[in-house]
């Protein structure tokens, strides 16, 4: 290649290049404005926070953890912090969850809060039932299966409304299990293999 035919085509080279990037640098805003946004990496998003009914296994998934909390005890508790990080040592709302576990009125009981990281943080599961646990240790509800959502990605949790909890490594309640307790901010070997749950 001739040196002539070498300069000519760095020259087109380059000619594109700025054309190019003047094209993006002064692309209109609402262009820019219509472009998707990069989505958020999952370490930095906000935690997701769900309600499942172990009565008819329904479930719904809210953007803060006071508006979970709003629909787990049917409008009862409204003062929940936004982010449930806290929720587990926040002796004022463990209090009025536990009140509300015991009222023969209650039209929905929160039976315990399932978290997806060790130390009650990450993602919350807001469990909930018609009503709480008896003093005896009998079992009192129980889910055969948490979910594809929920398989095997619990790390901690904390039981209200007079409940202790069991947990259980395969679904129908098989294989390994933890022992009977109110709460666990460390789920040990059991941390994220949880596949049934029991509440007494």
């Amino acid at each position: 290649m001739s040196n002539g035919v070498r300069a000519t085509l760095i020259r087109a080279i380059v000619s594109v290049g700025a054309a190019s990037i003047l094209a993006i640098v002064f692309q209109p805003a609402a262009a820019r404005a219509a472009s998707p946004p990069t989505p958020p990496d999952a370490a930095t998003r906000s935690p997701a926070t769900c309600t499942v009914n172990v009565e008819t296994h329904q479930q719904r998934c809210f953007t803060s953890f006071r508006a979970a909390i709003r629909a787990a005890t049917a409008g009862a508790v409204t003062d929940a912090t936004e982010d449930g990080k806290y929720a587990a040592t926040d002796a004022k709302l463990t209090a009025k969850l536990d009140a509300i576990g015991k009222s023969s009125t209650a039209a929905s009981v929160v039976l315990s809060i399932e978290y997806s990281v060790s130390g009650y943080v990450g993602d919350q599961w807001v469990v909930t039932a018609s009503s709480g646990c008896d003093t005896n240790l009998d079992e009192d509800w129980e889910l055969s299966y948490v979910g594809d959502r929920w398989n095997d990605t619990i790390g901690s949790f904390r039981g209200y409304g007079n409940c202790w909890v069991r947990h259980w490594e395969d679904r129908d309640f098989r294989g390994s299990y933890t022992p009977i307790q109110g709460t666990d901010n460390d789920m040990g070997i059991m941390n994220n293999k949880a596949s049934s749950i029991a509440w007494y």
